[in-house]
């Protein structure tokens, strides 16, 4: 029923035609719903502090057009409404240079305290388990550890692999002494990310 929903919303924008030359058209998304009031930023880079062509809310149905966007790559960055949208979701597209371009749907994740090892924690083992609680309609979760200060992850569980189902999981490498930061996401059936932990969430590693 859900994902019947996401596919109507951009039937929708198709059903009245390709959008005007230079035009961007979505639709913004929280588990398979429609998030009014979203705000929608199109952008040249892969950075909200780059060059702004303009912004749009998201209306009663998740729509938004954002107007006279140059050709090529861009960007929309989607910020929700409250705290619970704590991250913005970034989505690329391209428009094409003599046409408009209907963006593919954009879903945002609401935030949610992990577990253990909580913030700021001191561990006293090199393969620490990371747990959270079960979020609502969530069937499945991607883990990551990152060293503190590094954007790749040293350990993760679900993005180069299949989603994990349970509510945690060990670490299956050794993790120098040192501090690291770890993130969970739950995704929905239809495979979209729904809830995203709060981020950062240091830990130490002390052995020995």
């Amino acid at each position: 029923m859900r994902a019947f929903i996401a596919a109507t919303a951009i039937l929708g924008i198709a059903a009245i035609g390709l959008p005007l030359s230079g035009n961007v058209e979505g639709v913004v998304l929280w588990n398979e719903q429609p998030v009014p009031g979203a705000h929608v930023y199109a952008t040249s880079e892969y950075s909200f502090q780059s060059i702004h062509y303009g912004d749009a809310r998201a209306d009663a149905d998740g729509h938004f057009t954002i107007r006279n966007v140059p050709p090529g790559q861009k960007y929309l960055y989607a910020f929700g409404t409250g705290r619970e949208y704590w991250v913005s979701a970034v989505t690329p597209f391209t428009m094409p240079p003599d046409a408009g371009v209907v963006a593919p749907p954009i879903y945002l994740c609401k935030g949610f305290d992990a577990s253990s090892p909580a913030r700021d924690a001191i561990v006293t083992t090199k393969r620490p388990t990371l747990a959270w609680p079960s979020y609502p309609t969530a069937v499945d979760y991607a883990v990551r550890v990152l060293r503190d200060g590094e954007r790749s992850f040293i350990f993760s569980r679900g993005d180069r692999d299949a989603h994990v189902t349970a509510t945690s999981v060990a670490v299956d490498i050794d993790l120098p002494n040192g501090s690291y930061n770890w993130r969970v996401d739950a995704f929905n059936r239809a495979g979209h990310i729904i809830g995203c932990s709060f981020y950062p969430r240091p830990f130490l590693v002390r052995t020995g």
